[in-house]
């Protein structure tokens, strides 16, 4: 049922009219935040009232560009973070460390917000958007976020004909350290999603991919890296030895659960399983975690004995 009911909600996105993008405040202004929301969708209407709440109340100092998901326009705009899934950007980050009921907490401004697993809330968005104003118009420097968080990788803007095409491995097969990702396949062109539903097929898995690829690149040969499709008789085995279902899988060094330094200051660790889209509500890691998996590794295996 719920896969009927998923697969409904899609087919009636699919029939919108491509919505033009909803601009507010100031475009000169110090504090620039893009939205990437499905705007008829209620799980994100509070996010979208906060944000025209915002532009309201300090339309000078804050600029507001609210994208409606799965548009040509957004589609564009939004693969240049290496994204396709909702998201809110501010200056162009979406991984924060900020205040929360008096206790700092790291968030992530993507997918569904406000629910147990979700990685923020919608009243993160307000704080988040009060620390880039404090930081810009008064000098306040926004709270340091453990474990270096960064912004999402980020590429130059592309062609409107697509997302860099990625290769099936990268790296010396002499590497320490072995890297497996196993992905689902593209759809065939004359398979794939047009108009509003463009991108949503073929696109998440190639800008994937870059991501990988794009995160594993500093490391300079000491991971060697290889996609496997999960229908090709290999991928098919490998799923099929660690019991896993369809989907995206991390393999580092023939294993997908890690511990890895947590940024919450309670916790000194925390546990990780590479599965899912990084950042997805329901994976259990988000992509700062796969950086530290990887350092681990490849300081363990380059370690001076």
């Amino acid at each position: 049922m719920k896969k009927a009911l998923i697969a409904l909600a899609l087919g009636i996105l699919s029939l919108l009219p491509a919505l033009a993008a909803e601009e507010m405040g100031n475009k000169d202004a110090k504090v620039i935040v893009k939205a990437f929301l499905p705007t008829q969708v209620d799980c994100h209407r509070k996010t979208i009232n906060i944000l025209k709440d915002i532009a309201q109340k300090d339309p000078d100092r804050v600029y507001i560009r609210i994208y409606e998901l799965r548009t040509d326009e957004s589609n564009r705009e939004i693969q240049k973070y290496n994204l396709s899934c909702a998201s809110v950007f501010v200056n162009d980050k979406n991984q924060f460390r900020i205040d929360r009921n008096g206790k700092p907490v790291s968030i992530e401004m993507t997918h569904k917000p406000n629910e147990p697993d979700s990685t923020y809330n919608s009243e993160d968005v307000q704080e988040v958007i009060a620390q880039a104003v404090r930081e810009a118009y008064e000098g306040a420097p926004a709270p340091q976020t453990p474990g270096g968080l960064q912004s999402p990788i980020r590429r130059q803007p592309q062609p409107q004909s697509g997302i860099p095409k990625t290769k099936d491995e990268y790296g010396p097969k002499t590497a320490k350290v072995k890297m497996v990702v196993l992905v689902p396949p593209a759809p065939q062109q004359e398979n794939a999603p047009r108009g509003p539903m463009a991108g949503m097929m073929g696109d998440p898995v190639e800008a994937f991919r870059n991501f990988i690829v794009q995160t594993v690149a500093p490391y300079k040969g000491k991971v060697h890296l290889r996609f496997i499709d999960i229908e090709s008789d290999q991928g098919a085995a490998l799923m099929k030895r660690f019991h896993f279902r369809r989907g995206v899988y991390i393999l580092v060094n023939n294993q997908h659960k890690f511990r890895v330094p947590s940024d919450d200051p309670d916790l000194a660790y925390k546990d990780v399983r590479l599965i899912g889209l990084p950042g997805n509500a329901e994976a259990p890691y988000m992509r700062d975690d796969l950086k530290k998996v990887l350092d681990i590794a490849v300081k363990k295996a380059y370690a001076k004995k």
